[in-house]
């Protein structure tokens, strides 16, 4: 049998487009250990190999309400982050501010190490709703990344997205992306309304 990562390196790249995804879900449920960089660093690597554009390392926020971020909260205020201190700022819980201060770190990472060209990489957004969706965004806009992933929230909240949408066109970041993704959409309802966005992107 042919294994997945003889196909992958064996695939037409002129013929095909391959989405990686970073496992940042996956290290939230457990099923990936997370060591700092080096875990950062694997997936970059991993990524930069067989993807042609690749999600960021981001840590999402739908795991708050199961307590999937504590241990990583914990964790990042032990390693001296003020995370009381942006809630402070910004009033939107701990966990939270740890889900943002562990994906920017993530994204320093990758920045300084990526391999020009090798993959093109999404910046992801992440929000349970309007409040986070802005403050991460706002966050996370200034890395220079090829486009954009959207999650958490902004899969079931077309407002929300849209708000976003429109927060990059202002910004004059829209006009500059590569690729936009929306995260977790496999249902034909949703299929419809992304296409019909995405006709009025292409058109804009």
């Amino acid at each position: 049998s042919v294994s997945k990562t003889n196909l992958l390196s064996h695939r037409h790249r002129s013929r095909t487009v391959l989405l990686a995804d970073s496992g940042g879900y996956q290290i939230q449920t457990g099923t990936i250990p997370f060591k700092g960089p080096e875990t950062t660093r694997r997936m970059l690597r991993w990524m930069e190999q067989n993807g042609d554009y690749s999600m960021v390392l981001d840590f999402p926020t739908g795991g708050i309400s199961r307590g999937a971020m504590s241990k990583h909260r914990q964790r990042l205020e032990a390693e001296g982050h003020d995370l009381a201190g942006m809630n402070v700022l910004n009033g939107l819980g701990l966990d939270y501010n740890a889900s943002l201060k562990q994906t920017c770190i993530n994204n320093d990472l990758m920045v300084q190490e990526r391999e020009p060209g090798a993959t093109k990489l999404l910046n992801v957004l992440q929000g349970r709703n309007e409040a986070e969706s802005k403050h991460w965004y706002e966050a996370v806009k200034h890395y220079p990344f090829e486009g954009w992933s959207l999650a958490g929230s902004h899969q079931t909240s077309f407002a929300m997205t849209l708000n976003r949408i429109f927060d990059m066109a202002n910004d004059g970041l829209l006009q500059e992306a590569q690729w936009l993704h929306v995260l977790g959409i496999s249902k034909l309802w949703s299929a419809g309304v992304l296409s019909v966005l995405q006709r009025c992107i292409r058109e804009r």
